[in-house]
């Protein structure tokens, strides 16, 4: 995947950590809609308060993003990548 361009992240404890750390570049979080659970609900809970689209998603579309979702996939926005001189300038 491209620096900058939109990257899946997988996995229950992933995702909590990009919604937990890093919110503002969730673009997007797909549930399994067979998911219900406590953990599930928890990942729902901290993407509406982060301002994160939530869609409930068949394991077909989930599968499409690779296995070990757990029946949870964040769309994550990356950060540009910067030049020798920008990174300079940072300093």
């Amino acid at each position: 995947m491209a620096p900058g361009g939109d990257q899946k992240i997988l996995g229950i404890n992933a995702v909590r950590s990009a919604l937990t750390n890093d919110p503002a570049n969730v673009t997007l979080l797909e549930l399994s809609g067979e998911r219900g659970d406590k953990r599930a609900k928890e990942l729902e809970t901290l993407a509406r308060n982060g301002g994160v689209a939530v869609v409930r998603v068949g394991r077909r579309e989930l599968d499409q993003h690779g296995r070990g979702h757990q029946g949870a996939v964040a769309h994550y926005r990356s950060a540009e990548p910067l030049t020798e001189a920008a990174l300079l300038t940072e300093l």
